[in-house]
């Protein structure tokens, strides 16, 4: 195939572009991918994932001045070297390949071909790594006991319940107190309605049957919390926990009647008197 001379270094640089090189294979292919033609000299046959490089033969295009190439299928991984004398590349994948060289000189520009077989499996990528799990929350920090809820639960603890147990019953009411703050601090419960029912439940969880005599303190409780949340001051789910935490340490301080100081009662808790 032949070109006039003044249109050869033109005809170097549209070839790709227009698709030339793509029809000649075609036309190759409804012939036979062999004989290759001598102005290419390399491998034949080669293994998915080699190198492989493909030479000019100067000997069969002695006065050649630019160089083109392309595979079909096309090789997306390849590289010209020594101006265009060398072509490096590597298959991804089996099966036969082509190679297509143009060569351009004063007398026009000649097409070449080079049959490549490429043989062994398709790679399998490796496995992405698993993604690293996102990092644990830091923990809510526990909160310190109020000591205005504590005096406010001790006190009128000591006031109201008359039990000849009201120090086990204390305790027991104080643990369920702390099992609810730490239930509210691990999502547990949902709004400042579910602490309110949660309490209501660890109230007779705790005391059972003995929930009578602690009746006059559960009501001046739930009245303050009710007080504070229409005032605006009780609002989140935190200030809850944080109350809890304060009442279940003033009832664990409660004292036996023989034991306790002479304390003024007064029904104002640590949000103020009620109204």
């Amino acid at each position: 195939m032949r070109i006039n001379k003044q249109y050869v270094k033109i005809a170097c640089a549209l070839l790709f572009a227009v698709g030339v090189f793509a029809a000649v294979w075609q036309q190759y292919r409804k012939q036979s991918p062999k004989p290759d033609d001598a102005a290419i000299l390399g491998p034949t046959t080669v293994q998915v994932g080699e190198l492989v490089v493909l030479a000019v033969n100067s000997m069969d295009a002695p006065g050649a001045t630019c160089y083109e190439w392309t595979t079909v299928p096309e090789c997306n991984k390849t590289r010209t070297m020594e101006d265009g004398r060398l072509l490096v590349l590597v298959f991804d994948q089996p099966g036969g390949y082509t190679a297509i060289l143009a060569c351009g000189d004063d007398a026009g520009v000649t097409l070449s071909k080079h049959y490549i077989e490429v043989q062994g499996d398709t790679p399998v990528p490796p496995n992405p790594p698993a993604p690293e799990p996102d990092p644990e929350p830091e923990p809510e920090p526990e909160p310190q006991p109020d000591e205005n809820w504590a005096n406010w639960a001790r006190a009128t603890a000591e006031s109201t319940v008359k039990s000849r147990s009201i120090i086990e019953q204390a305790d027991a009411l104080a643990g369920q107190l702390e099992s609810l703050a730490a239930k509210i601090a691990a999502g547990g419960v949902k709004d400042a309605a579910e602490a309110r029912v949660e309490l209501r439940r660890s109230n007779a969880q705790a005391l059972g049957r003995d929930a009578i005599e602690w009746s006059e303190f559960s009501n001046r409780f739930s009245k303050l919390c009710i007080d504070l949340e229409a005032k605006g001051d009780l609002k989140s789910l935190s200030q809850y926990r944080k109350i809890y935490v304060g009442v279940a340490a003033g009832l664990r301080q409660v004292k036996a009647p023989a034991a306790r100081a002479k304390t003024p009662q007064s029904d104002c808790g640590p949000g103020g008197c009620p109204t």
